[in-house]
């Protein structure tokens, strides 16, 4: 190896890292995939999904999904982001479910050249963003209590309500009286120094895009 393709695997090596490091805070993991779908890399976050076996598997060096209909689903999407063309490459998004009640994982596909250098005929893969839904509704919820002084049931409210579910459905979803629904609006309104409904909204949005 050269010195400067010794000094370009370094540097991606470092690249890989950082990201792999941004992407782990945000409860995220990435995985490539051979045209066949063998898994080559996992990152550390994403071999920890793997490994709880809740939702996504590894069986025979292949990636599938623990349920059979979201297996099919996977597989279908994993041979869509193969057929999108270098002009027109987009991301194929769906959900893989988990246990316990926890929210599902969120998976982005797209094709991507796995080939070692510019210049070799392109070798097909697939680049697979796995979004932890579940630990970033709990990194939301920490960061509203951090921010805005609420409790875990008024954050709870205030994700809730990012949703686009009124009042009564949150009453349903939070097991409480519709009154006890509405205090936490109130309560939140003052702790987040707000008015209206959509201006605590906002601002709980907000708050999320400023990691």
């Amino acid at each position: 190896m050269t010195m400067l393709a010794k000094q370009f695997d370094q540097d991606l090596h470092t690249r890989v890292s950082v990201l792999e490091r941004g992407l782990s805070q945000l409860g995220q993991g990435i995985i490539l995939l051979s045209k066949l779908g063998h898994v080559l890399f996992m990152t550390n976050v994403a071999s920890e999904m793997v490994r709880k076996n809740d939702g996504l598997s590894v069986k025979g060096g292949l990636l599938t999904g623990v349920l059979e209909q979201d297996d099919n689903r996977l597989q279908q999407m994993r041979q869509l982001a193969l057929l999108d063309s270098a002009e027109e490459q987009n991301y194929e998004s769906f959900y893989v479910h988990r246990n316990n009640q926890q929210k599902p994982y969120l998976l982005l596909m797209s094709k991507m050249d796995l080939s070692a250098n510019l210049t070799a005929a392109a070798e097909e893969g697939v680049l697979i963003i796995i979004k932890d839904t579940h630990a970033n509704a709990e990194y939301w919820q920490e960061r509203l209590k951090s921010i805005f002084g609420l409790t875990k049931r008024e954050a709870d409210f205030v994700v809730l309500l990012t949703e686009g579910r009124n009042i009564k459905e949150i009453s349903i979803v939070m097991s409480i009286a519709e009154d006890t629904a509405r205090q936490y609006l109130k309560n939140c309104f003052k702790k987040m120094e707000v008015n209206k409904q959509h201006e605590l909204v906002c601002l709980a949005l907000d708050s999320l895009r400023k990691r």
